[in-house]
């Protein structure tokens, strides 16, 4: 008995050690494993800008024009809305990593009109629609150094704009966009189309519509929501979808989205529901702001069952936004 003892007591050590090394195994195991789906998670959501393309622009961006709709404020209805559009060899955000090589592109405009039975949303208009819709006195100048540009009445679109970005170094033109005030004071009766189209295939165009509309002098208080991810591809090729709410002044956002559709990130919720006076209910989360403490809230929204939805979809119907 007392040798058994003896070998049972030498044995305990071995047996603890490899015990040991088996649950210091699953624990690793289980925290790669819990750090491999978060980088996943992450991947999904949050890293679509570093593979952007090193051509890119302030207003425009890729996919469809349908879905990048830039609002042009005035404070008065006598002024047309004014914008300084800028095309650069490098994605928004990392002007540290310009392209290496030289892009030639072709800038190109149009008047256009929205058409909820098109594809497209937005449509081309002819010289003979601005005729018999009293549209005539519509115009856009679009000035890049010497060269002057202007649509309306018979000249309804434009694409004669050339330019060279160098390589190696940051390079960007600068496009000076003037548009009369009739684009405020008949809002939604036409809008501008910008497309900037590189040569040889090499990168993806961007492209934007442009509207007017009048904002009160000292109406100050004014916040958007929208989403934020290269529009290249369709919606239902991404895991998740990044959402940003931003604005100046103070009041009330609501975010209301299809749970059908897609889901709030856990995280995105905690942080609004940590606003004090925020309130939630199912598919939808109403919190105050103020840019004084908070101008820009990220949010992100995971994947649920996104098929045949385009980007205006996603804003239009998917996750849709309310300020007052």
């Amino acid at each position: 008995m007392k040798e058994n003892s003896k070998h049972e007591n030498r044995l305990s050590p071995v047996i603890l050690t490899v015990m040991a090394l088996f649950v210091c195994a699953i624990v690793w195991a289980s925290s790669y494993a819990a750090y491999t789906n978060s980088r996943n998670a992450q991947r999904t959501i949050a890293v679509y800008d570093k593979f952007s393309e090193p051509f890119s622009s302030n207003y425009l961006t890729r996919g469809y024009s349908r879905d990048n709709v830039r609002t042009l404020y005035v404070t008065d209805s006598v002024l047309g809305p004014n914008a300084l559009l800028t095309v650069s060899n490098y994605a928004q955000g990392i002007q540290v990593n310009p392209c290496q090589t030289l892009i030639n592109y072709v800038l190109s405009a149009r008047l256009v009109r929205y058409d909820a039975q098109s594809v497209d949303r937005y449509v081309p208009v002819t010289a003979q629609y601005l005729s018999d819709n009293s549209l005539d006195d519509f115009t856009v100048t679009i000035i890049k150094g010497g060269t002057s540009v202007t649509l309306g009445g018979s000249t309804v679109s434009y694409n004669g704009f050339a330019g060279t970005l160098a390589g190696g170094v940051i390079s960007s033109d600068s496009y000076a966009i003037h548009m009369s005030n009739h684009f405020v004071n008949q809002p939604g009766a036409l809008f501008l189309e910008v497309t900037a189209t590189p040569q040889g295939g090499t990168f993806s165009p961007i492209t934007g519509i442009f509207k007017g509309e009048l904002r009160a002098q000292d109406a100050s208080n004014h916040w958007t929501g929208g989403f934020s991810d290269t529009k290249l591809n369709l919606p239902n090729a991404y895991d998740g979808f990044n959402y940003i709410v931003t604005g100046t002044g103070s009041g009330v956002c609501t975010v209301t989205w299809d749970t059908a559709k897609v889901v709030l990130s856990n995280e995105s919720y905690i942080n609004l529901m940590a606003i004090s006076g925020a309130t939630s209910s199912s598919g939808s989360i109403t919190f105050p702001v103020n840019s004084n403490d908070v101008m820009r809230y990220d949010l992100q929204f995971y994947k649920v069952n996104i098929t045949n939805e385009t980007w205006f979809d996603m804003e239009d119907s998917v996750v849709t936004f309310d300020f007052e």
